[in-house]
């Protein structure tokens, strides 16, 4: 069955090319712009002035965090070198709306983001809604491949429980832990393979739209220093969270964990150095996972939508990812989901049952 979960997993990389690649250097439905993109979707940049200031949506902790074990032993080797993709940084608010930027982070957020967020460097998003860029208008934009080379790269394929219609924005690591109590941006397909029970696994993303409080949190570079922080040792991931939260621990952050199956375009298969892993984990230890909401009945009073959670979220409870009404549509109902995604595991190794863990 190895075969064949190859080439599911080609076939829905593929499928994602038509969505998210635009003008990418792979264009497997029409040569140069892609033929099922809008035209004039190319690359470029809008601006010739790219302040370095302030950076008020870089989500970095703006203090010590008694709680978070930094990572020692993931270090950077020889990463990603300045990416020749120029992003826009808008000096006020005023400049944001003349712009089509404008009308994309009102389709994402509501509102245009308030003045004292200015400069706003658009580059501090690590995922994109390809939707509302389209609804946006931008006629220029930083071509999309399908794996990062570059620090601030556009790239289409970050994670296996990403949804459709997006791209990303490649941020290089060591990723810092963010403080206690901290909205941040994440994403979450509901689990399929049901060891989600206990504890809720989110990716850490940036520009989502959907906002989750850390409240009292923990932070590690790898899983297994989770399991042996709390005696796990048969490495349970719903133990896992049922202890920490047993402990008073409203959320665990994973900010070094390998996995060469969630991350295709990691180091491991592309043969690429500074990309051994490709995000950060976030596990709600008190949610469950099995829904797209945290709850059968959505759970809407755990997230928040709007900039910089201001406003409520009304969450589909029968959808396939974490939603909220009004953020750009990636709800997508469950019965549409993409084959392979029943495939795949977190722990790195591939599998043809529906067993799954994240180890």
């Amino acid at each position: 069955m190895t075969w064949l979960l190859m080439l599911l997993l080609v076939a829905r990389v593929l499928s994602q090319h038509c969505i998210n690649s635009y003008c990418s250097t792979i264009s497997d439905c029409g040569s140069g712009c892609n033929s099922c993109a809008p035209d004039g979707v190319c690359s470029g940049s809008r601006h010739d002035h790219y302040p370095h200031s302030h950076d008020p949506h870089s989500h970095r902790p703006h203090g010590h965090n008694p709680h978070s074990h930094h990572p020692h032993s993931h270090q950077p080797g020889p990463g990603p070198t300045p990416s020749a993709c120029k992003w826009p940084v808008f000096a006020s608010r005023a400049e944001l709306q003349a712009d089509a930027w404008g009308q994309y982070y009102k389709a994402v957020y509501g509102a245009l983001p308030t003045a004292g967020d200015f400069p706003l460097d658009v580059s501090t998003n690590w995922l994109l809604h390809d939707g509302a860029i389209i609804k946006a208008g931008l006629q220029t934009l930083c071509k999309s491949s399908e794996c990062p080379l570059n620090e601030k790269d556009r790239y289409s394929t970050n994670d296996m429980y990403q949804p459709p219609l997006v791209s990303w924005i490649w941020h290089t690591y060591p990723y810092p832990a963010q403080p206690a109590s901290t909205w941040v941006e994440v994403l979450h397909e509901a689990d399929p393979f049901g060891d989600e029970h206990h504890g809720m696994w989110l990716v850490f993303t940036p520009g989502s739209g959907i906002w989750f409080n850390l409240g009292v949190t923990i932070a590690f570079p790898e899983h297994q220093d989770a399991y042996n922080r709390f005696g796990i040792g048969d490495g349970d991931n719903e133990k896992l969270s049922l202890a920490a939260a047993a402990a008073g621990f409203d959320s665990i952050q994973f900010l070094a964990h390998v996995d060469h199956v969630n991350y295709q375009c990691d180091t491991h298969n592309t043969g690429r150095p500074g990309f051994d892993y490709m995000g950060v984990e976030v596990v709600a230890t008190r949610l469950v996972g099995t829904y797209p909401c945290g709850a059968a009945d959505g759970a809407s009073n755990v997230w928040r939508s709007g900039w910089r959670a201001s406003s409520a979220c009304v969450c589909d409870p029968k959808a396939q990812f974490l939603n909220c009404q009004g953020v750009p549509e990636i709800r997508r109902h469950a019965g549409q989901a993409v084959g392979v995604q029943q495939q795949k595991r977190r722990n790195g190794t591939h599998t043809t049952t529906m067993q799954h863990s994240r180890r």
